[in-house]
């Protein structure tokens, strides 16, 4: 019992007949299961099921470090914690609405569709919202790297500056393409359906069918605007970031330094990160690698996103080939596809990050460790889990001999025990201040909100 948000579905009031003595069904409440129910249980309820909720629990996990380290929240990490948020509502609303459905098809089960039209229509809306207001960030984050990899001087100070507004209004305008959608749908309980597997079925409300807002709206101004040119815009400027990552790696200095707008950014972004201490070889690998992060996420929604697109293109050609019966099997088959990939698209997205971003990379690292083996082993240890991902001790004496001694810097119930080595009567710094070195550098790098050119 599909429901395809472009098709408006036509309820035929038969009523109840009698032949022979025999009460015969309506034809409005007969039922037969879809064709391919076998393959689209396996396919989306199984398979799809498993891929959603792992990519409940990813998102979740990164929406939290993003959350949690303020350091993310001023660069283009806050497009990512947005997205991730995002995702986790795509792949809750996946399993609620897809493969909810098809069980209650496989099952024939009259208890599952009744719960399933209780939350559908809020759940469709939110969903899409989600959808579409997760592409306009992707647009927004790349649109920012696209100025980066090309040297927009300005567009990129600009683009910086207003992150935040940028990233509010992207969601607006989910809000407003896909909002309306609660209003266009009615839950319908016919008479003559009342205790069969039909009785609650669904249509297009009196609002949706408006010729006005129907044609200008639902059908133009939505499939324009929320699916073609998202994908478009994404294409075009995927393209051009690539070409220019493969050109700028043979420009020499003299050759950046002829564009005076971006020396002087340049030259502005270098006194920053000299008055913060920053290395700007690190500031340059990390702009990097989040140009690498925005080309494989901007891949991922083109390969997840490009059967939607062709079947919204077919729609509008002719809408009657997708509900002709000759086809009805192939279409259903794309329309599982486009939301499966859609899916993986959001499951893919932490190994997209941890993949291209050593430097968040081994934050995510440090905060596993935080989460599991400090805590499994805590109250063995006596260990308490800081935010940084190091495990704590109680304190205790400070203790010397041999060829180290312990070294505590006291907190307000706590302190950190470091084992330092003592080489000719001196103490050696340990690896481990050398990593809270690196992990104070990398946090400088991450927070400041300018990056230099590529």
């Amino acid at each position: 019992m599909d429901v395809e948000s472009s098709s408006e579905v036509v309820v035929i009031t038969t009523t109840p007949t009698l032949i022979d003595g025999v009460t015969t069904t309506a034809e409005i409440c007969w039922y037969e299961p879809p064709e391919g129910t076998e393959r689209r249980f396996w396919m989306v309820t199984v398979f799809g099921s498993t891929i959603a909720f792992f990519s409940i629990i990813e998102n979740l996990v990164l929406f939290y470090i993003f959350v949690t380290r303020k350091h993310h929240h001023n660069n283009y990490n806050m497009y990512m914690m947005l997205i991730a948020i995002f995702d986790v509502f795509i792949s809750i609303a996946y399993i609620a609405l897809m493969s909810v459905n098809i069980l209650s098809d496989y099952l024939i089960s009259r208890t599952i569709i009744a719960i399933w039209f209780f939350y559908m229509i809020p759940m469709i809306t939110f969903s899409h919202i989600a959808l579409i207001s997760s592409s306009f960030l992707i647009v927004c984050a790349t649109f920012e790297r696209f100025c980066l990899a090309t040297s927009s001087g300005r567009l990129l100070r600009w683009a910086q500056k207003n992150r935040k507004l940028i990233a509010i209004f992207a969601i607006l305008l989910g809000v407003f393409s896909k909002g309306p959608m609660y209003f266009e749908y009615e839950v319908i309980q016919p008479h003559e359906c009342y205790g069969l597997f039909m009785e609650n079925q669904i249509q297009l409300s009196e609002f949706a069918t408006n010729i006005w807002y129907n044609t200008v709206f639902r059908i133009w101004y939505r499939n324009i605007v929320t699916i073609f040119m998202p994908f478009f815009i994404l294409v075009l400027l995927n393209v051009i970031i690539v070409m220019s990552l493969s050109r700028q790696t043979n420009l020499t200095v003299c050759q950046l330094a002829s564009n005076v707008i971006v020396e002087q950014a340049k030259r502005k972004m270098y006194l920053e990160m000299i008055r913060e201490k920053v290395d700007p070889d690190n500031r340059r690998a990390t702009a990097r690698a989040a140009t690498r992060t925005m080309v494989a996420v901007v891949c991922c929604y083109l390969i997840s996103n490009i059967i939607s697109v062709i079947l919204t293109g077919v729609e509008l050609y002719d809408s009657k080939i997708l509900t002709d019966q000759k086809y009805s099997y192939w279409a259903g088959l794309a329309i599982d596809l486009s939301s499966l990939l859609t899916t993986m698209a959001c499951f893919f997205r932490l190994p997209i990050i941890l993949i291209c971003q050593p430097a968040f990379r081994i934050e995510f690292f440090q905060i596993v460790n935080q989460w599991f083996i400090c805590r499994i082993f805590s109250k063995r240890n006596r260990k308490i889990p800081n935010e940084n991902g190091e495990c704590l001790l109680p304190n205790r004496p400070q203790s010397t001999g041999g060829t180290s001694i312990l070294s505590m810097e006291s907190g307000k119930d706590h302190v950190v025990i470091k084992k330092m080595p003592v080489t000719n009567g001196s103490v050696k710094p340990s690896k481990v201040d050398e990593d809270q070195k690196e992990h104070d550098q990398r946090k400088s790098v991450w927070s400041n909100g300018y990056e230099t050119l590529l």
